[in-house]
C-alpha cells in the first residue's frame, strides 16, 4: 500500500508473477499488492534498453500521463477508467521511473484459442482479430461477429478515441492490438491498453519520437520516411535532421488517419484486409449504415492531407446511435415594418419649398430638408 498519489516505490511491489514480455518490457501481476479502490494491477517494467533510450524524458512523461488521470473529477475517472487501462503510479527504483502501476484487463475482454499443438491460451481478444477472415479465426475459437456487432465495436473505438481527445491526450500508438472488444454484452465495449505511449497535448511524450507501427504509418510520416531515405543516400545531413522527427510524429491528426484505418478494417475484413489501406468498400458500408455524412468524414480522416481530416468527435458524431445531434433552431425574426420614406423631392422648376410644409409624418425644415415630424 502506499499513499503517494503519483509513485510507488519498487521495493513495496512485493511477489512479482510473470505474465508475459513485449519488445519493450516484461508484465507482472502482483498478488501481494493492491491500491485501494482499484481492480487487481500488473507492474509494466521497462526493459534496460528501452529506459536508456528515452532517458530522463521517461520518468517526466509518465508522471504527465498519471496526473492527467488524478487531475480529473471522481465521474470522470470513473469513465476514462472503464474505456483505458491508464497508468495509475509510476514505480521508481531510487530516483529513476523503472516501470508502471496499470489495472489488469478485465475478463471480460479475454479469450480461450486453440494453438496448433490443441492446446487452448486464454489471450486479450485485440481488435486485430476482427481484421481477418471469419472462418479463419473461428477455426481458433474466436466467435463470429456479425455485421451489425461489427459497425457497432466501430462506433465504440471512434467514442474512445473522440474522448482522449477531449481530454487533451493524444494517443499516438493506435493499431489493432492496443484495443481489445466485447461483443458477449447487449452492447459491444472496447477498451484501450497499452497507453504509456500516449501524451498529454504538447508535451514530450515519455518516449519521444516513438517509431509508427508497421502497417499503421500515416501518409505524412511515410513520406518523410521516403525523403529520409534519398536524404541518407545523398548524406544530406540538414535534411536527415529535419526529416528524422517527421517520421515519428504523433498529433491528433495521426491519431484521427489510424482510427479512421481501425474502422477501414473493422468493417470491410477478410482474408489479407488487416493491412488493408482502401476504404472503398468500407465507405460503401458507411453509407448504407450511417448515412453520406459519415462516409464523407471517413474519407477525409483517411486522407492525406493532415489538415483536412475531421476530429474524432465528429467521426464519432456521425456514426452514433441517432446520429449527429439535431442543430439548435434560429430564432425566427419579426417582419421588419418598412419605415416611412421621406416624400420625393420637388420637381425642377416647381421652386423652393415653403419651410414647415408637411408631407404625411414628415415636415420640411429649412437648412435641413425633410425630417420625421417632431425631431
Amino acid at each position: 500500500m502506499t499513499t503517494d498519489p503519483e509513485t510507488v516505490g519498487k521495493g513495496v511491489l512485493g511477489r512479482l508473477d510473470h505474465l508475459g514480455k513485449g519488445g519493450t518490457a516484461v508484465i507482472y501481476r502482483l498478488p501481494g499488492f493492491q491500491l485501494p479502490g482499484h481492480p487487481p494491477l500488473v507492474y509494466k517494467e521497462y526493459k534496460d534498453r528501452t529506459r536508456t533510450i528515452a532517458g530522463p524524458a521517461l520518468k517526466r512523461g509518465l508522471l504527465d500521463l498519471v496526473r492527467r488521470r488524478l487531475a480529473m473529477t471522481d465521474q470522470q475517472r470513473a469513465a476514462w477508467d472503464r474505456l483505458v487501462t491508464w497508468p495509475l503510479r509510476v514505480v521508481v527504483d531510487g530516483d529513476e521511473a523503472c516501470g508502471i502501476l496499470l489495472p489488469l484487463i478485465p475478463a471480460a475482454y479475454f479469450q480461450d484459442l486453440h494453438t496448433r499443438s490443441g492446446q487452448r491460451r486464454r489471450v486479450p481478444r485485440e481488435v486485430d482479430m476482427l481484421f481477418g477472415d471469419t472462418k479463419d479465426m473461428a477455426r481458433i475459437g474466436l466467435p463470429a461477429t456479425s455485421g451489425e456487432q461489427r459497425r457497432a465495436v466501430a462506433v465504440q473505438i471512434a467514442r474512445v478515441c473522440a474522448l482522449t481527445h477531449h481530454r487533451n491526450v493524444v494517443l499516438g500508438d493506435i493499431s489493432g492490438r492496443n484495443m481489445v472488444y466485447d461483443v458477449s454484452g447487449p452492447r459491444p465495449q472496447v477498451m484501450i491498453i497499452d497507453a504509456d505511449a500516449a501524451r498529454v497535448e504538447g508535451s514530450r511524450g515519455a518516449f519521444g519520437g516513438q517509431p509508427q507501427t508497421p502497417h499503421w504509418e500515416p501518409p505524412e510520416a511515410l513520406l518523410a520516411a521516403s525523403q529520409l531515405r534519398a536524404a541518407r543516400k545523398r548524406g544530406d545531413q540538414k535534411s536527415i535532421n529535419t526529416l528524422l522527427p517527421r517520421t515519428t510524429v504523433q498529433n491528433r491528426a495521426t491519431d484521427v488517419y489510424k482510427l479512421a484505418l481501425m474502422l477501414v478494417r473493422v468493417v470491410d475484413n477478410g482474408r489479407g484486409k488487416a493491412v488493408n489501406r482502401k476504404p472503398d468498400a468500407a465507405l460503401r458500408i458507411f453509407r448504407r449504415a450511417w448515412g453520406k455524412p459519415a462516409a464523407e468524414l471517413l474519407e477525409r480522416a483517411i486522407g492525406a492531407a493532415p489538415d483536412d481530416r475531421p476530429a474524432a468527435r465528429e467521426l464519432y458524431e456521425s456514426m452514433r446511435p441517432g446520429g449527429p445531434p439535431a442543430p439548435k433552431p434560429r430564432p425566427q425574426q419579426q417582419p421588419q415594418v418598412p419605415k416611412p420614406r421621406p416624400p420625393d423631392p420637388p420637381k425642377t422648376g416647381t421652386g423652393p419649398i415653403e419651410n414647415g410644409k408637411r408631407a404625411g409624418s414628415f415636415v420640411f425644415v429649412e437648412g435641413r430638408g425633410w425630417v420625421r415630424d417632431g425631431r
